[in-house]
């Protein structure tokens, strides 16, 4: 396609999209509109987070800062996990745990967690992990408050 053949199908377009606004108020014009748009769209998305709960906005002053929410924060790392990049040659991530019994409801969220997310059990409180997930998991156990009771480890080899 010729460069004056593309600059007609985006005249084109543009008419289509944006009707006469183009043909008026020219490239200028269909730029702002085309900004307002991506703003609008950008607001239905932060509406649609913090109606689903996971965004909170807090006002200082004139602005508004944005927050994630507990659920918002769960929700960030199961996507980081997901996308965590395999490990090769028998390496391995370790969960290895003791968490006591007065905290039993955020063991069974770790567990639960830890399963939904791909880490295999291999006794009760050791789970393993074939992706590099130390990082996100660290985060998600200080999350929880139980660091203490909690080891995340890299393995270089397992032997069974």
């Amino acid at each position: 396609m010729s460069h004056g053949a593309a600059t007609y199908a985006t005249l084109f377009y543009d008419i289509k999209r944006y009707g006469w606004q183009r043909v008026y108020g020219g490239r200028g014009r269909v730029a702002e509109l085309k900004r307002w748009q991506v703003e609008r769209e950008a607001r239905q998305s932060v509406d649609t987070l913090k109606r689903r709960g996971y965004l909170r906005a807090r006002r200082i002053g004139n602005r508004v800062r944005l927050e994630l929410t507990d659920k918002g924060q769960l929700a960030a790392l199961r996507h980081e996990l997901r996308s965590c990049s395999p490990l090769q040659g028998g390496r391995y991530v370790a969960v290895v745990f003791d968490v006591p019994e007065t905290e039993r409801r955020a063991r069974q969220h770790l567990r639960l967690f830890l399963k939904a997310n791909g880490f295999r059990k291999l006794q009760q409180s050791v789970w393993l992990s074939n992706h590099d997930t130390y990082q996100v998991i660290t985060r998600f156990v200080r999350h929880l408050g139980i660091a203490t009771w909690v080891s995340v480890m890299r393995i270089n080899e397992l032997s069974r």
